[in-house]
């Protein structure tokens, strides 16, 4: 009789598991659904057109997202992560130090662990400063356009590991 209860137990636990992961698949769906409302809601409220009684439905509809368990993620000057964002666009800046999110081209949704969609980014990588001038010889000379390997000795070229 234990045994027989402690099965049903069992049983009970695992349904009621697969009914909440059904419940969250469920909700996500139709959250994924809706992604395309939000993207257009989004446009009309960076123009101005977001007014009245659309925008009252607009945040009652949101607001309703995102208590059901929907959150958006990619925002600017945040760090560039491949496994959320997809770089659409590439640039480099001495400003930032690591590949970061400079412009939000479409924001990215998750449903509690899951991902909806990834977020579609420019992304700005660390460019070095430029170098400095050098003085050779009495010669100002810009390192970048020194050749690597080669250097003057006795008026003549010698290839050498050096950079000048």
């Amino acid at each position: 009789l234990q045994r027989v209860s402690a099965e049903y137990a069992n049983y009970r636990k695992r349904v009621d598991r697969d009914r909440d992961v059904v419940i969250a698949s469920a909700k996500a769906q139709v959250a994924g659904e809706l992604l395309a409302i939000l993207d257009d809601i989004e446009r009309a409220q960076a123009h101005g057109d977001l007014t009245g009684a659309f925008k009252s439905v607009a945040d009652k509809l949101v607001t309703s997202l995102q208590r059901a368990g929907l959150e958006s993620f990619g925002h600017e000057g945040e760090p560039f992560d491949p496994s959320v964002h997809e770089a659409v666009q590439h640039g480099t800046s001495p400003d930032v130090s690591e590949p970061t999110v400079t412009a939000v081209l479409r924001r990215g949704y998750r449903f509690g662990d899951r991902m909806i969609r990834a977020a579609l980014v420019a992304v700005t990588d660390h460019e070095p400063a430029p170098a400095e001038p050098v003085e050779v010889a009495g010669a100002v000379v810009d390192e970048s356009e020194t050749p690597v390997g080669w250097f003057e000795s006795s008026g003549a070229n010698e290839p050498t590991d050096k950079k000048i």
